[in-house]
């Protein structure tokens, strides 16, 4: 995870209190504190001695600070990436399928024994398929040798004129 001090590439310091309460706001599992400003005020300082007109204004001068938003940014982008797999951990996944390597437990229902089942040979054959894809192994190559550029570039412009007719 991003540290409080050091994200997007430049030196942004944020008190232990700040970076609490923007980790409050993005990560918290109360519903009450994800995505409200004054709730995730509340989670990182003492507001017993407050009104609630008072936290909701502190709260949204923090978050309206540049630093403060940076930083809620970076964790909600940091969030995003780990739930999207990138291009390698799909290619790691079909070989793994491919490869028959990938199992699913399965209950059986007469003797509710769990068993692991390999994937069957069309899923083996899909992912292969998509391997194949990502690496344009199914990409119809042409080679075209032109001796004289300027007689190509005449016969493309007939073609295209014939085109729009």
């Amino acid at each position: 995870m991003i540290t409080g001090k050091e994200y997007s590439g430049r030196r942004m310091a944020l008190t232990a209190k700040q970076e609490s309460a923007c980790q409050a706001f993005v990560l918290s599992k109360n519903p009450d504190v994800k995505g409200n400003k004054s709730g995730a005020y509340r989670e990182a300082y003492n507001t017993s001695k407050m009104k609630p007109v008072s936290v909701n204004r502190v709260a949204k001068r923090l978050f309206d600070q540049v630093n403060i938003r940076s930083r809620v940014e970076a964790l909600q982008h940091e969030i995003k990436s780990a739930l999207i797999a990138d291009e390698i951990e799909l290619q790691e996944f079909w070989t793994s399928v491919m490869r028959g390597e990938e199992v699913v437990e399965a209950t059986t229902t007469e003797e509710g024994v769990d068993v692991e089942v390999k994937p069957e040979v069309k899923d083996r054959l899909k992912s292969s398929e998509l391997l194949g894809k990502t690496k344009m192994m199914f990409v119809e190559k042409k080679i075209v040798e032109i001796t004289n550029p300027a007689d190509e570039l005449e016969r493309l412009k007939a073609i295209a004129l014939n085109a729009d007719k």
